[in-house]
């Protein structure tokens, strides 16, 4: 309970002034004073009670959800007691990312008897967790003197990055270079099961453990152990991009589904930069669902680009392109069997203009480039 100490007092001096008035200057003002006591107890009651009488829900869409994604909530408050009106006091959890539009407070009186509904769509952002609800339901006395905290909960959400879906993926095939793997192959070594987890949006479907789903009513994916070796080296642009948050899960999105796509295909992948600690192996499917769960919050804060691989090697690189040294003459001079997806996710205007026109000169010395503007459209169109 929360109290107003400046109305508070003012009631307290105006009842005290009454009572010293009814005392000293007759009995008319006995009816004044008595009736500022009674409505000021009047409405404490009324709060309590109406207090006593809110029913309150809300309910969310979606438990788990990728970019993109909306989530739809709503909630309603409800009088369930013949009370007095009360003023209703409702504030949001903000979302911290200029993406997404805050929830705007609402201020309402709640009548007797009477049930408000309120309903939101929310469009899911870039990654990261996320709190949705309601941070503060207050309701507030007649005399605008007390103000009660109702008891409300809100949800926390992770929104992880998209795997796109689709079939195959546009690598070019390449021969030597540690590059050996067919598009759409299977995995011809030994796999063995080695157990369950909870099923997650972009997932493939046909790892579905549809017994457990029927015995306890949710999906589970098989975890399966692959013994394959990395052959694809992906390496990841991890600098700053000025606060460009669309762009950066550009670059993990096509990332991951590239990786997923390889993995599906037969072959282990080694992902460079996307680890303080180094390349990652990723060739089994336990090995895939780590690297998804850590990039939920990845940070793009790299200070530089992995070190160069050595020539020969076949490396693709997936960069949004913070920075012109990536275009330089000198970073491809030597490199044979490297591509560049570059990722222009939310790029517009004179910079995307000049970016495109460096791809040309890079295409004109036999460089591969691959330029994914918008995620959805490539993976569909490829």
């Amino acid at each position: 309970m929360r109290i107003v100490w400046d109305r508070l007092i003012s009631a307290l001096l105006i009842i005290s002034l009454s009572f010293l008035a009814a005392r000293y200057l007759g009995t008319i003002y006995y009816v004044l004073f008595r009736s500022f006591a009674l409505l000021f107890l009047l409405d404490l009651l009324f709060l309590y009670f109406s207090y006593a009488g809110v029913r309150y829900n809300q309910h969310f869409s979606s438990e788990h959800l990728t970019r993109g994604d909306e989530i739809h909530y709503d909630f309603y408050l409800l009088q369930s007691f013949r009370t007095l009106s009360n003023l209703i006091h409702v504030e949001f959890y903000p979302f911290n990312n200029p993406e997404l539009k805050d929830l705007e407070p609402l201020n309402f009186a709640l009548r007797s008897r009477e049930k408000r509904l309120f309903a939101y769509t929310i469009e899911g952002g870039t990654r990261g967790i996320y709190r949705v609800g309601i941070k503060s339901l207050i309701m507030e006395d007649f005399l605008g003197i007390l103000l009660l905290t109702l008891p409300r909960h809100e949800r926390t959400f992770y929104i992880y990055p998209r795997l796109f879906r689709g079939n195959g993926y546009p690598l070019e095939q390449t021969e030597g270079g540690g590059d050996q793997f067919r598009k759409n192959s299977r995995d011809d070594g030994d796999i063995a099961f080695s157990g369950l987890r909870e099923y997650r949006p972009g997932l493939p479907l046909r790892g579905i453990s549809w017994k457990h789903f029927a015995r306890y009513g949710y999906p589970l994916i098989r975890e399966n152990e692959n013994s394959v070796q990395p052959g694809r080296i992906l390496m990841i642009d991890r600098r700053p991009l000025e606060g460009s948050r669309p762009r950066e899960d550009g670059v993990l999105e096509t990332a991951l589904t590239l990786t997923r796509r390889i993995l599906d295909g037969g072959s282990g992948v080694i992902l460079d930069g996307i680890s303080y600690k180094g390349p990652l192996e990723i060739a089994s499917e336990s090995a895939f669902s780590s690297l998804y769960q850590s990039t939920l919050t990845l940070p793009f804060d790299a200070p530089h680009l992995p070190p160069y691989r050595e020539a020969g090697e076949s490396v693709t690189l997936i960069s949004a392109m913070p920075g012109w040294d990536l275009l330089s003459e000198s970073f491809w001079r030597v490199r044979e069997n490297w591509q560049l997806v570059a990722v222009l996710e939310g790029m517009d205007g004179e910079r995307k203009e000049q970016i495109l026109s460096a791809l040309d000169a890079l295409k004109n010395r036999d460089v591969s480039v691959i330029i994914m503007e918008k995620g959805e459209s490539f993976w569909k169109e490829n």
